[in-house]
């Protein structure tokens, strides 16, 4: 997604009349919009500041803007006032009068490191120069059709193309790897929005590199338009800020990849259709994990605590151990606090106190993964296993309550590294292993990649 400035005039769906102003999209920063006015009648703006929907006409097409929040606005003599209100979406192409109406049956989508881990091999270039002409071919690893959950449909499409540079005797190959997701049944935008981002994590988790949508069009046989004769449907182009874009993200290589496509590829649906189901149940995990992409090179205790969050969870979502069974802890929590018989906000306080202390500590957690997944591989002997878990607790416990008796066994500078590293290892291993993928070559490849993750 690139950054883009455009004038045009606006109308809030509330109003009836056309205000002159300059539409403003950064993916990194904020998206704006500044008007010769206000979108609403008070004279100071921000008395009604949340603006619900925005329709435009501008040099390139229809606009639709989605929730707007006033921003600042100015007043001279000579252009009267100025107003500007963040945009929290934007939909090029259409006008709509309701938010219900966002609605949508199709959606093409590429995202950054895509074309790279796909890597569609055996490329190559022939070219005759008796009549200038070029020749690709190559195998495709294209997927048409693919029933990624209940009437949804996937297709994976490759695409090869020769660009001339200007004023140059070069040409430049261009790569490209579009995927469409088709529902039986049309959906809200949101909706459609959680599938697009669970293939993009994938795509994060895979490449162990930050991933985001660089392109994203949603279509519907709802919105089109006359041509001549023919009817056309619309592409809608969908323009966000997302917490997943930096800048300084980057388009990696195979080999770079911690998980790359030629180890899925014989099991690659079944692996892409578990991972659509497992993302509805350890999505906060996932995410936690792969927060660290973008500043993968930037160690602190921020990322050190969210990998013992997502360790945490995960083992939380994934297994019912407890402390004590059922039953007998009832029996402890009821006479806790029958203690404070006389004072029911004392009771509501140990009610509090003991409502997770029935579950399993770090330690346990820890020992239970490393255990149930087999990952003893990555220590050395029983006593680094030992020495790494006692640090790993000794450091969330000083970062998370601030205890100082242990500030001496926290970890820090190359240790902190090392513990958060191994911590992000497990995790990775535990959802290897849940998307049936070839265990030796995950264990093989975590292992290798350790230092860059």
């Amino acid at each position: 997604m690139n950054k883009f400035e455009i004038e045009g005039k606006w109308r809030s769906v509330a109003q009836n009349d056309w205000i002159h102003g300059t539409l403003s999209f950064d993916p990194e920063t904020r998206s704006s919009i500044s008007l010769f006015g206000s979108f609403t009648e008070h004279t100071i703006p921000f008395l009604n500041h949340k603006i619900n929907l925005v329709v435009g006409r501008t040099p390139i097409g229809d606009f639709t803007l989605v929730d707007l929040d006033y921003r600042s606005f100015s007043s001279n003599r000579n252009f009267g006032t100025i107003t500007t209100y963040n945009i929290t979406l934007i939909f090029k192409g259409i006008q709509v009068e309701n938010k219900d109406e966002l609605i949508f049956s199709d959606v093409s989508f590429s995202s950054l490191n895509l074309e790279s881990w796909f890597n569609p091999p055996n490329l190559t270039i022939q070219h005759n120069v008796d009549d200038w002409s070029f020749k690709l071919e190559g195998k495709s690893t294209a997927i048409e059709n693919f029933k990624l959950k209940e009437g949804i449909l996937l297709n994976i499409d490759h695409d090869v193309s020769i660009k001339p540079q200007n004023y140059s005797n070069t040409h430049i190959i261009e790569k490209s790897t579009d995927l469409n997701i088709s529902y039986n049944s049309r959906q809200n935008w949101l909706v459609i929005w959680k599938d697009v981002q669970c293939f993009v994590s994938f795509i994060s988790f895979c490449t162990n590199e930050q991933s985001y949508p660089t392109k994203l069009i949603l279509k519907d046989n709802v919105f089109t338009e006359k041509i001549g004769d023919s009817t056309k449907i619309i592409p809608v182009e969908l323009f966000f800020q997302t917490t997943m874009f930096h800048s300084g993200s980057s388009q990696n290589e195979p080999r770079d990849h911690l998980l790359p496509y030629s180890i899925l590829r014989d099991n690659f649906q079944f692996i892409l259709k578990t991972w659509f189901e497992l993302y509805e149940t350890f999505q906060i995990p996932i995410n936690l994990i792969n927060s660290r992409l973008k500043s993968k090179r930037f160690f602190n205790e921020n990322r050190f605590l969210d990998a013992a969050h997502a360790l945490e969870v995960f083992h939380r979502l994934d297994s019912n151990i407890n402390k004590f069974p059922a039953d007998y802890f009832y029996k402890l929590k009821i006479t806790a606090m029958s203690a404070f018989a006389d004072s029911k906000k004392d009771r509501e306080w140990m009610e509090q106190l003991l409502r997770y202390a029935n579950e399993p500590s770090l330690r346990q957690r820890m020992k239970d993964l490393i255990d149930k997944y087999d990952l003893d591989f990555l220590f050395e002997d029983n006593k680094e296993k030992k020495d790494f878990i006692n640090m790993a607790i000794n450091t969330r416990n000083y970062f998370t309550h601030y205890d100082s008796s242990i500030k001496s066994h926290k970890a820090s500078g190359a240790k902190l590294i090392y513990i958060t590293r191994t911590l992000t290892a497990i995790l990775y291993l535990c959802i290897t292993a849940k998307l049936a993928i070839d265990e030796s070559k995950s264990k093989r490849a975590v292992k290798d990649m350790l230092e860059r993750l």
